[in-house]
């Protein structure tokens, strides 16, 4: 039979008895299983020696504690700008390959549907496949031929111009915009493609067919039979046109700087985020830690260039005219990151741009200006509206006592009123009285008796407002007078 244990009565500043023989006990136990300390220099501290130490633990550390002092903190590591630098190209590299596949697919499918003949199905791959891989000359110039076959010589000379921009040696390219000019009766501007293509490459059989028949038709146009005509009117409006442009480089220096489809641009999260329009100053210097959750825009504009990191950096800075400083200004002032080529390399195109800039500026301040005219326009005229509103409303209150006299029983408006609908009544029953037709005895109108056969009253006021119809025997004519005609 067990015997049954007694509460220990405990006070909050007592400790009961039978803890304190098991903390004993535990202790006994942990100093014959475990060795003792020693002081080897490379013993490293353990929570056991905490607990041998004070087994209370009254004022013992954290064994936590004990383990980080002898172990020096880990610094946190952030990434270099190098290093962002090659995930971003590596990034961008593995979606450059996904898009070259994903455009090659849709060139095969163009392929297929062109050598079937099938040319209104066939330009859509080829169309598809520009806008993907847009940097690549083989698709402009597929589907330029593919727009010739199907006749449409504007959309082609573009499509030809496009692959003239990304590679201006092409013979081929400048070969179809000189017939897609020919077709549209550019004959100046075809003559120029023929003969450039001729002047690099002189065994260009195509290039020598159609470059005569472009002179004999530019001849022909100028005169007829023994006569000059005049000048075509077309010929004088795109005189100071330059047809050769891109113009065939004879040097590497000589060659457009063409930005690959991901060389700066690219469809990542940042660069697609917009936000409210206004450039971010934090993502664009330190970088923005809000992220997608950001107000401001992470994308590039018309303002700034995209840097391999990323960042926007400042197109007046490149030019040497930006006017808020490297603090101030919402971009990025750090071009060691930029790309290897573009028009910020050396000062000839730095030049360049200042003049297309300059043009753009001037334009843009000429709308400007306009849009302020015609704002000022419609609020003169609301102005106006309202003022004659407000002078017709105030005609209406002073005229309103003068119409209404007896506004308290209204007798003389509606006597008024009523005298003036008896008085036109009365004027139209005299007008219909002095209007109205009257027969002759004996052309009397026949009587006409009713069902019940009492004779009814025969109808001779006649209402020339409703259509009458004359009787047979008053359209009898004798046959001896004569006509009046």
């Amino acid at each position: 039979m067990k015997t049954p244990t007694t509460a220990v009565e405990t006070t909050p500043f007592q400790v009961p008895a039978d803890s304190i023989l098991n903390t004993f006990v535990a202790t006994d136990v942990l100093m014959k299983t475990i060795p003792t300390t020693t002081t080897d220099s490379k013993h490293v501290p353990t929570p056991a020696d905490a607990i041998l130490k004070n087994p209370f633990n009254t004022d013992a550390a954290d064994p936590q504690d004990i383990a980080s002092e002898s172990e020096p903190p880990t610094p946190a590591l952030h990434p270099t700008n190098e290093e962002l630098r090659v995930a971003r190209a590596e990034k961008r590299a593995g979606k450059r390959a996904e898009k070259h596949a994903n455009a090659e697919d849709l060139k095969k499918q163009g392929d297929v549907l062109f050598s079937a003949e099938q040319y209104q199905e066939a330009y859509i791959p080829y169309l598809e496949a520009t806008q993907v891989w847009p940097s690549n000359p083989t698709y402009w110039i597929l589907l330029c031929t593919t727009y010739v076959k199907l006749e449409w010589y504007e959309e082609a000379a573009h499509s030809a111009t496009r692959a003239l921009t990304l590679e201006p040696k092409s013979s081929e390219a400048r070969y179809l915009r000189g017939v897609a000019r020919l077709e549209q009766k550019l004959l100046n501007a075809a003559k120029t493609d023929f003969e450039t293509v001729l002047a690099h490459a002189p065994t260009h059989l195509p290039s020598q067919t159609s470059l005569s028949r472009t002179v004999a038709a530019i001849a022909s146009s100028r005169t007829l039979g023994s006569h000059v005509l005049a000048p075509s009117i077309v010929d004088d409006v795109t005189k100071d046109l330059d047809f050769g442009y891109p113009h065939y480089p004879t040097g590497e220096d000589d060659a457009l700087d063409v930005l690959d489809d991901d060389d700066g641009y690219s469809d990542s999260s940042d660069c697609l985020h917009v936000g409210n329009g206004v450039p971010c100053r934090f993502y664009n210097h330190a970088g923005c830690v809000r992220g997608a959750e950001c107000a401001f825009s992470h994308a590039p504009d018309e303002r700034s260039i995209r840097d391999e990191l990323g960042k926007n950096v400042c197109t007046y800075f490149l030019l040497s005219s930006c006017k808020f400083g490297a603090h101030q200004c919402v971009y990025s002032h750090s071009t060691a990151y930029l790309p290897k080529k573009g028009w910020w390399t050396t000062e000839e195109k730095k030049d360049k741009i200042k003049a297309v800039m300059a043009i753009a500026e001037e334009r843009k301040r000429v709308q400007n200006e306009l849009e302020w005219q015609m704002r000022q326009l419609e609020r003169e005229r609301r102005a106006k509206g309202k003022g004659s509103a407000k002078k017709d409303g105030a005609k209406t209150q002073t005229q309103a006592p003068k119409d209404n006299e007896d506004t308290a029983t209204g007798t003389t408006q509606k006597k008024k009123s009523k005298a003036r609908h008896s008085k036109r009544k009365s004027k139209s029953k005299t007008k219909d009285k002095s209007t109205a037709v009257v027969l002759p005895d004996d052309k009397a109108a026949p009587e006409v008796k009713a069902d019940n056969g009492v004779p009814s009253v025969p109808f001779t006021d006649y209402n020339l407002a409703s259509p009458v119809v004359p009787r047979p025997d008053a359209l009898e004519v004798e046959e001896s007078t004569p006509l009046p005609y």
